[in-house]
């Protein structure tokens, strides 16, 4: 890569200042450590590099996770420094301070804890910038050649991939890599300087991409690059009035207060507090971007979760209807079934629409089934949602014990559904604006299920009958690959997931036979073994993925009341009310109602 030399009297103001430091609630992470520069430093000079007492990004990020960093120098976890280069000493850095590069607080960190890193907490490391802009003031001073800066620039970035491959050699799982922002967008780099700002960005983080992967690291990569060059295209959009000059009348935003802000509310409207680095409210946006990322495919991982409430539906609904069959010759039965289930925040509404007939043969009965499920997600907080409808088709075969099934029932069924994703909007609030992510994708559940329920009592001149109850299904849910749509930083892709294992309930009922009216108790306490994949996903034009654990539902216990009643000698209808209790994910309420007719 060539790139012009500087040439503006601005440069050594720009080398002071420069970087020296220039709830869907997910998975839950153990903790947040930082390393970097200005962009990431939480006040290790007594105060930050943006229009103070604002935050940097890589804080409120922390902060959305559910956790206040507070700097290594005070005990905490925040190691980075303003002004720190990536692995060498820094012209930058503050007379009295210590000479603290990425790599010598990584090596900080690591000597803390053993050299072992937590596997479940979230790391954000980035770096480079301050490198760039020394090496710039040398070519400029006629110290180096732009030969010797390009090859800088490469060893630069291969050391950066080094701190990073470092860490996840360490034990490291969720490293958060933001890339050099775009220098050729901010106002130190306004003008004819905005080419080469833009120049070496892009060949650091070129060089950065390529080394990773060499290193075959697995990070959450964010387009910090891409997102400064959205809001400097369009600042009104997220709200900005000013995206080209300073909202600090000081010369480093380190010294900035609200008292030396051009205008009162500049650090909320303007998008840079000093030459390069951001104010408050954008350094709120970077935070919410970096937010969306990792939280995405703990959010898609609902795809695999939802489809389970149609598969329970799907038994409870045969399990209702085949004890009114009798032993005449034909019955058939159409169902409505609505399950709202939680996950903290998220909701997902199974509603289950399932016909059915089937036919005496022997002492059994045969039946095919033919359904609709439409399940209705929300992430929670306005975070969007989708929709997911699964047409499926099915067999079941019941066999009464004793005559009429007295004594009870057994059920065995197979269905197969097939899963299309639609009405996919993933909301990513980026200042004042919402940014609505969208994609489709396709897959299968297959269900195979048993079911059983044994009278070994009766009281009240056997009119109230009551025993114990199972039912043991394997569900197989999976949904293809997808991309979002859109071309912007924000956009995500997904890898293929998948949840099998199996579901199991254990319980007691007691039913009641008054005339034409029959209501029943339950109780069950049900068991989930399934389990969903990890997801993978990666922001859709960055070099590297990253998973994080699927959502999954708990133990607990489900209580049951309804009632049937014949309308007629062939007619029956029936109505159920359910509910779960004692789970902590996955809590579920049910309205099942239905018809079903002998002939």
């Amino acid at each position: 890569m060539r790139t012009h030399v500087f040439s503006r009297k601005a440069l050594p103001l720009i080398l002071t200042s420069a970087l020296m430091g220039a709830h869907f609630c997910a998975h839950a992470y153990d903790g947040v450590v930082i390393f970097g520069d200005s962009l990431s430093d939480g006040g290790i000079y007594g105060s930050r590099f943006t229009t103070n007492p604002g935050l940097t990004a890589a804080e409120y990020f922390a902060q959305g996770l559910g956790y206040t960093t507070t700097t290594s120098t005070t005990g905490g976890t925040n190691y980075a420094q303003g002004g720190a280069r990536v692995s060498s000493p820094s012209a930058s850095t503050p007379a009295g301070f210590a000479q603290r590069p990425v790599s010598t607080q990584l090596t900080e960190y690591l000597s803390s804890t053993g050299g072992l890193a937590s596997n479940n907490s979230v790391y954000v490391i980035q770096g480079g910038a301050n490198d760039l802009f020394q090496n710039l003031a040398m070519v400029q001073a006629g110290a180096m050649t732009q030969t010797e800066l390009e090859q800088n620039i490469i060893s630069t970035g291969k050391s950066f991939a080094q701190q990073v491959a470092t860490l996840q050699s360490a034990g490291a799982k969720y490293i958060v890599v933001p890339n050099v922002p775009n220098l050729g967008a901010t106002p130190a780099f306004s003008g004819v300087l905005s080419s080469t700002g833009t120049k070496v960005s892009v060949g650091y983080n070129t060089v950065v991409q390529q080394a990773l992967a060499a290193y075959g690291a697995n990070v959450i990569a964010v387009d910090t690059f891409g997102l400064i060059n959205e809001v400097a295209a369009n600042p009104s959009l997220y709200g900005f009035t000013n995206a080209t000059t300073p909202a600090c009348a000081t010369p480093t935003s380190l010294v900035c207060s609200p008292a030396t802000l051009v205008s009162p509310n500049a650090a909320s409207t303007y998008v840079f507090a000093d030459g390069v680095h951001p104010t408050t409210a954008a350094q709120k946006l970077e935070s919410q971007y970096m937010l969306s990322v990792i939280n995405a495919p703990t959010q898609m991982s609902l795809l695999s979760a939802a489809p389970l409430a149609g598969g329970m539906s799907r038994q409870r609904t045969l399990a209702a209807n085949m004890p009114h069959a009798g032993n005449r010759t034909w019955h058939t039965f159409v169902d409505y079934d609505h399950t709202p289930t939680k996950y903290g925040e998220a909701k997902s509404t199974a509603n289950t629409f399932l016909t059915g007939i089937d036919r005496g043969v022997g002492t059994g009965r045969v039946g095919l089934s033919v359904g609709y499920q439409k399940y209705s997600t929300s992430f929670g907080t306005s975070a969007g949602g989708f929709d997911i409808k699964e047409p499926s088709v099915g067999l079941y075969y019941s066999h009464g014990i004793g005559a009429d099934g007295e004594n009870g029932n057994l059920l065995a069924s197979l269905s197969y559904g097939n899963l299309k994703l639609s009405n996919l909007k993933r909301n990513i609030n980026l200042g004042n604006t919402t940014r609505t992510e969208t994609g489709e994708t396709s897959g299968h559940h297959w269900s195979l299920g048993l079911a059983a329920d044994v009278t070994a009592g009766t009281f009240a001149n056997r009119r109230v009958s009551h025993g114990p109850i199972a039912s043991l299904s394997y569900e197989d849910i999976k949904f293809n690959a997808f991309d979002e749509t859109s071309g912007t930083s924000t956009a995500m892709s997904y890898g293929a997931q998948s949840r099998r294992g199996f579901l199991a309930s254990l319980g007691y009922q007691v039913k009641g036979h008054f005339g034409r009216f029959s209501p029943y108790a339950k109780v069950a306490y049900e068991f989930n073994g399934t389990r969903g994949s990890d997801v993978n996903a990666r922001v859709k034009n960055a070099y590297s993925s990253f998973t994080t654990p699927a959502l999954e539902t708990s133990d607990g216990f489900r209580a049951e009341l309804g009632a049937a009643m014949d309308i007629s000698p062939m007619v029956n209808a029936h109505v159920g009310l359910g509910s779960t209790f004692g789970k902590d994910s996955g809590k579920e309420t049910s309205l099942n109602i239905g018809v079903d007719a002998k002939f």
